[in-house]
């Protein structure tokens, strides 16, 4: 869910990404693989509700002396404590209550949920034709090219990008060819932009 959250906040903000090993921009993962805001707060919670268990049911030996103080028995036994139960009662339905209203939160973009699905995070990582080490800069998701056929492509990319619509089909690799035509027309520095089906065609024309 978080993984989740993580990734889709990516269509919301420009942002670095988080890698093991940050180069540029880039961004190293969390201590605890989730989010300081929520870790911390799960670090206590698992905490205290370790504690109450451990005082909730506990093993009890009692030793009997007679009354030359000479032992006479041992009694062992299970013992409880309904206070300590009362309490990890009591945390359990606060933590089950925290976590039934984070999965309630909605996700603020239309990005589509990749989670941790290779296909779809290799979709989005198709670099776009003229934004080279986009990977050590601030990224973006969204559409990031108009191929010749009116052909929309979404991804990652440290330009601008446009948000997705609804009802549209984004391709997920820029075809080569158009790629190899832009960039020779642009010797090899082909800007960012939208183009048109017309502006397209201006610029092969004028290959």
């Amino acid at each position: 869910m978080l993984l989740a959250a993580e990734t889709n906040s990516y269509a919301v903000h420009r942002k670095a990404l988080r890698v093991t090993s940050p180069q540029g921009a880039q961004r190293s993962t969390y201590y605890l693989q989730l989010p300081y805001r929520y870790a911390i707060p799960l670090m206590i919670v698992f905490g205290l509700l370790h504690w109450a268990f451990s005082q909730s049911v506990f093993f009890v030996q009692v030793n009997v002396f007679d009354l030359n103080e000479k032992p006479s028995g041992t009694v062992q036994a299970c013992g409880w404590s309904a206070s300590a139960l009362a309490t990890a009662i009591v945390l359990g339905y606060l933590a089950s209550g925290a976590l039934w209203a984070i999965g309630k939160r909605k996700y603020h973009s239309g990005m589509p949920i990749m989670s941790s699905c290779s296909l779809a995070i290799s979709a989005a990582c198709h670099a776009t034709p003229g934004d080279e080490n986009a990977a050590l800069k601030k990224v973006m998701y969204g559409a990031t090219w108009r191929s010749v056929d009116g052909t929309e492509y979404a991804g990652f990319s440290s330009r601008d990008v446009r948000p997705l619509k609804a009802g549209v089909r984004y391709g997920r690799e820029v075809p080569q060819e158009e790629v190899a035509a832009l960039n020779s027309v642009r010797n090899g520095q082909a800007p960012f932009s939208f183009y048109t089906r017309a502006e397209t065609r201006l610029l092969s024309d004028n290959q």
